[in-house]
């Protein structure tokens, strides 16, 4: 259950939610976009959205804990259902911060420090058949600073 609560804690923290009324269109270029579609993995996570999650992420897609294990795209689409399943009606609250996020041509790639600095994230996208997919993820938590 560690790795479960692990991934859940991770996803919430590295995938900021907005709270606005006007629709969130995903099917764009642009860093709106890519916010879009990380505030919607973020919800699609929290609330067991394999179809969402599967056609998100890439076949070849892998997500990296800060001790350096492992998750593929089964795991993570399975995480999601059973956090769902064990967190009925959870509500979705955005982190502090916004990501930086950075566009270059059919890439994007999302940088992302909570507001204690306690977690770092990093996910990488690519524009592909009109949309973007996720295909890598590292999170971990900043080294102590030296005195």
């Amino acid at each position: 259950m560690s790795v479960l609560k692990d991934l859940a804690v991770l996803v919430v923290v590295s995938t900021p939610a907005l709270a606005i009324a006007a629709p969130c269109v995903e099917t764009a270029k642009t860093t709106a976009a890519v916010q879009c579609v990380e505030d919607h993995w973020q919800r699609g996570f929290m609330s067991g959205d394999g179809a969402f999650l599967g056609s998100l992420l890439v076949d070849g897609y892998h997500s990296y804990s800060g001790d350096g294990t492992g998750h593929d795209k089964a795991a993570i689409v399975k995480a999601a259902s059973d956090y769902a399943k064990a967190h009925p009606n959870e509500p979705v609250t955005p982190p502090a911060m916004a990501p930086d996020i950075q566009l270059r041509g059919d890439v994007a790639i999302v940088f992302w420090k909570n507001a204690d600095g306690s977690l770092a994230s990093v996910d990488a996208f690519a524009w592909d058949s009109g949309r973007w997919h996720a295909w890598y993820s590292q999170h971990a938590a900043p080294a102590a600073k030296k005195s």
